[in-house]
């Protein structure tokens, strides 16, 4: 099945493409008026007539599709509100264009795909690390570097017979009943021209990972007394020869599969003795601990500098707060 890309630009465009798509025939297609895009055999991508000042490109499944699932009357409805592209004409003349990403917080390959392939001219969808981006008005000498970016959020709101019916659970806290609107919306200046109207969200900030200092301070204690023997006791050790570093993985997964993990692994000592940061923890507070060795072996054994330089400390540090888990996320 071929994927049709379409460059509309104006909503005469969108009114002629649907007067000249003949509907689909078929016994199984009778009454439904369906009108494909492009290959016929992917009806679901299709334009819908909602009046005459109003036209849907649609993708098909989402909330208010009427064709590849039925969500009963109330729901079927709101097309308008679901659908990833709208073409409207207003009474004073002029046209405009919403463009909506999918709805909840996962991904959405065939709403990407379809934006990719039907947003009018002079309007792009970019996909950049997992963000998406409406683009418009890019230069023709370097369209890559030019052009105004929009954050195209998805979309958290869902019907309200939805939130009336379903039972809460980890899969359906996403939804919303209300919500500030992130589809964007921009109006027809002609000759692949736009300018941005309504809609829209900030794009969100990554979660920071900061150091839990209520942990830390309990430990610090014990971190300082570790540190100041293993800086004495690393020296004596031959860290690189091959038997040692073996036995070291080795005791090491043997304890903490006996007392802590029982199906911990890994192949090398950093990486066993990340699956349990309480072991860690116990380490550091019991200065006869069997496994003080391994774990002065696993923070030191890739540092080839000086231990007691201040780089050598950030070193430490950093490592210890990995092992012992002693980081936080927080909102960015």
């Amino acid at each position: 099945m071929a994927r049709t890309f379409t460059s509309y630009t104006c909503f005469a465009d969108v009114e002629a493409a649907y007067n000249n798509i003949t509907p689909t025939r078929g016994a199984q297609n009778a009454g439904k008026d369906i009108r494909p895009i492009g290959d016929r055999n992917r009806k679901w991508e299709r334009i819908v007539k909602l009046g005459k000042n109003c036209y849907v490109l649609q993708d098909g499944w989402n909330y208010g599709d009427t064709l590849c699932r039925y969500y009963g009357e109330e729901l079927n409805a709101l097309m308008v509100d679901y659908a990833p592209i709208v073409w409207r004409k207003h009474r004073d003349g002029t046209e405009t264009v919403t463009i909506r990403n999918g709805v909840g917080p996962g991904i959405h390959p065939g709403r990407y795909a379809f934006l990719y392939r039907h947003t009018p001219k002079g309007i792009w969808f970019n996909n950049r690390n997992g963000k998406h981006f409406i683009t418009v008005n890019r230069s023709s000498y370097h369209p890559r570097l030019n052009g105004t970016d929009h954050y195209l959020a998805k979309q958290m709101k869902v019907p309200a017979a939805v939130c009336a019916n379903k039972t809460p659970n980890r899969w359906n806290q996403w939804m919303q009943k209300r919500e500030r609107s992130p589809a964007l919306t921009f109006k027809n200046l002609g000759g692949g021209n736009w300018e941005y109207m309504s809609g829209g969200k900030e794009i969100p900030k990554p979660p920071r990972q900061v150091i839990d200092k209520t942990l830390k301070s309990k430990l610090k204690p014990h971190i300082e007394e570790f540190r100041e023997w293993a800086y004495a006791m690393v020296p004596m050790l031959p860290m690189n020869q091959v038997d040692f570093v073996e036995r070291m993985r080795a005791e090491t997964l043997e304890h903490i599969r006996e007392h802590y993990v029982p199906n911990a692994y890994g192949w090398d000592i950093g990486i066993v003795l990340s699956k349990s940061p309480k072991m860690c923890r116990n380490i550091l507070k019991d200065s006869k601990h069997t496994m003080r060795v391994h774990l002065a072996h696993a923070i030191f054994h890739d540092w080839d500098g000086d231990y007691t330089h201040a780089q050598g400390l950030t070193f430490f540090n950093r490592k210890i707060n990995k092992l012992c888990n002693l980081t936080k996320k927080v909102k960015g």
